[in-house]
């Protein structure tokens, strides 16, 4: 609630594993959330379980059917696809949007705190849509705020189908991103370890807006070329 009366906000969203997402989305929508993104790598109730530590895929698939009902829309699936574990899964998950409203959106694996072998577990952006077309012929789409992905429509779905190439089609041109993370400090770009500290403005507010606009300035025009040591949950989605 407090994030929602912010004057000026224009967009409040969400990151969610979706697990609680069913008993929590009409508070969360009265407390002013508009949409949510979800996170879900896998249809299948024993990999979910291999990948999250959780039996919670039920839960997931029923907060998914709560965020449409409860008007958090658009509702965003991120799906990273990686080599081994979930790429065959791709047109089941594309099929998830003929029927609902759903913005699916996959995602390049990035070797966000991996050491050499995420190379093995790469799957690239061309090999996903071709098994995305395994389901029908992708359409061009025009979405407001798709930011970095590339979105298409698949014939007679009701929703749409992203592509984020992270590694193969560096999306710098189309990056509108600034990350948070916990500790109050701002990441420009997600392949740089370069952080503002923020901490010392917060209650100051004319030096915090001096700060922020610095930093943005900063930001780079295309990526760095290092791979990032911090873990994803510690940079802030």
């Amino acid at each position: 609630r407090m994030l929602a009366d912010i004057e000026g906000l224009r967009d409040l969203s969400l990151t969610t594993n979706g697990v609680l997402l069913s008993e929590l989305a009409s508070e969360l929508k009265a407390a002013g959330l508009a949409r949510v993104n979800i996170s879900l790598d896998t249809l299948d109730p024993e990999k979910f379980k291999r990948i999250t530590g959780m039996d919670a895929l039920a839960r997931v698939l029923a907060g998914v059917e709560a965020a449409l009902a409860r008007g958090l829309t658009p509702v965003k699936i991120n799906t990273v696809v990686v080599r081994g574990l979930n790429e065959e899964e791709v047109p089941e998950m594309a099929r998830l949007t003929l029927s609902e409203p759903l913005h699916l959106r996959f995602i390049e694996f990035m070797p966000i705190g991996e050491g050499n072998e995420w190379e093995d577990r790469f799957v690239g952006l061309e090999e996903v849509m071709e098994r995305v077309r395994e389901v029908g012929d992708l359409w061009p789409a025009e979405v407001e705020g798709g930011g970095p992905a590339r979105i298409f429509r698949l014939p007679g779905a009701r929703g749409t189908v992203g592509f984020i190439a992270a590694m193969s089609r560096h999306f710098c041109a189309a990056c509108n991103r600034l990350r948070l993370t916990p500790e109050g400090r701002l990441r420009l770009c997600l392949f740089s370890d370069r952080e503002f500290d923020l901490r010392p403005y917060l209650r100051r507010e004319e030096d915090l807006r001096q700060a922020l606009a610095e930093a943005v300035r900063l930001k780079p025009a295309s990526r760095v070329g290092t791979m990032p040591r911090r873990l994803m949950r510690s940079i802030g989605g």
